[in-house]
């Protein structure tokens, strides 16, 4: 394709121009462009740009279907089946994010505000052929309360800080609440489990979780603890920062999402923010299965969401959580 016609695909491709309208009418600064590249290289291509550009953070969808080309689903259920899969787009964001030159974050989109919508609205007649020529239109839902909620565990490490400070600018919105939990967690992993996990590297090249030192959760409860104190007056009433010690993390994660999450029913949907966990230093995998068990959720054990998204998220998709998921990933040093 020559380079007349990629510009002209740029300017006219619709998504691109989706964004320029989203701006337009924010006030808001943007551009984009149209690489033509094989699927092989999107993760490349985008990393090489993001670096080009100077970016401070890309973020990306997690697919609902597996594949660079979203298909429609038919149930909740089949959804997420299809998100946990491996797939095209499971390899692309794990490309991706071995080689980020920057911030990089990855969110996956759970409208629970439509959803239950959806779910609790009655049976109502079906509009015949006759019936539409005289129809002037089916009136549109008002727009729901734009309040949100945000949870938001701290383990520690490089991604859960740039985590922290990102949850913190989100706050800054009057229409925002937040809660912080600083997870204390106590091991009980075997020492010889522990040395050959250390030894081991995932999908994406992360190295899994291995046991903290002392001193290193004595630093990051100093990060933790300085963050809270330099918190803005005018945040204190909506953030709260909290303290928990635990040897079944997944279990009380899960169970504070459950308590936090859904609580305001006329929101506009939750988030939960997750550092990608290169560095939490937890094991995670001998609690998993025993968890979605509980919960009545299958383990997939084939799955990659664990090494692309860390082991928590993985936890929130498998139990379909109500609420959005945001993973953080910083840049590398």
């Amino acid at each position: 394709m020559k380079e007349s016609e990629i510009e002209e695909v740029s300017t006219r491709d619709p998504v691109v121009n989706s964004f320029h309208s989203f701006g337009q009418l924010n006030n808001l600064s943007t551009s984009g462009d149209v690489e033509i590249v094989p699927e092989g290289s999107y993760a490349h291509t985008l990393a090489h740009s993001a670096s080009e550009q100077g970016t401070d953070m890309v973020l990306l969808p997690w697919s609902e279907s597996g594949s660079l080309s979203e298909t429609a689903t038919t149930t909740v259920e089949h959804s997420r089946q299809r998100m946990l899969e491996n797939g095209p787009h499971t390899l692309f964001l794990a490309s991706f994010l071995d080689q980020a030159p920057c911030h990089a974050a990855v969110f996956v989109n759970n409208n629970i505000t439509s959803l239950a919508q959806r779910e609790q609205e009655p049976l109502s007649p079906v509009k015949s052929r006759q019936s539409l020529r005289s129809a002037h239109g089916i009136p549109s839902q008002p727009l729901a309360p734009r309040a949100h909620h945000i949870f938001f565990p701290f383990f520690g490490g490089l991604d859960d800080r740039i985590a922290l400070r990102f949850v913190l600018r989100l706050a800054q919105k009057s229409n925002v609440t937040a809660t912080i939990l600083f997870m204390d967690v106590e091991q009980n992993s075997e020492p010889a489990m522990v040395d050959a996990e250390r030894k081991q590297t995932n999908a994406s090249g992360a190295h899994l979780p291995t046991t903290p030192s002392q001193e290193s959760v004595e630093q990051e409860r100093s990060f933790f603890t300085a963050m809270k104190d330099s918190l803005p007056s005018d945040l204190s009433p909506r953030v709260l920062f909290s303290t928990i010690s635990t040897t079944q993390p997944l279990l009380t994660i899960y169970q504070h999402a459950q308590s936090e999450i859904g609580q305001a029913p006329k929101s506009s949907g939750d988030l939960i923010v997750l550092g990608r966990g290169r560095e939490k230093g937890i094991n995670f995998k001998a609690e998993m299965p025993q968890l979605l068990t509980t919960v009545g959720q299958s383990s997939y054990p084939g799955s990659d969401v664990g090494h692309v998204l860390g082991d928590v998220a993985h936890v929130f998709i498998a139990t379909a959580i109500k609420a959005s998921l945001l993973i953080i990933q910083a840049k590398k040093d």
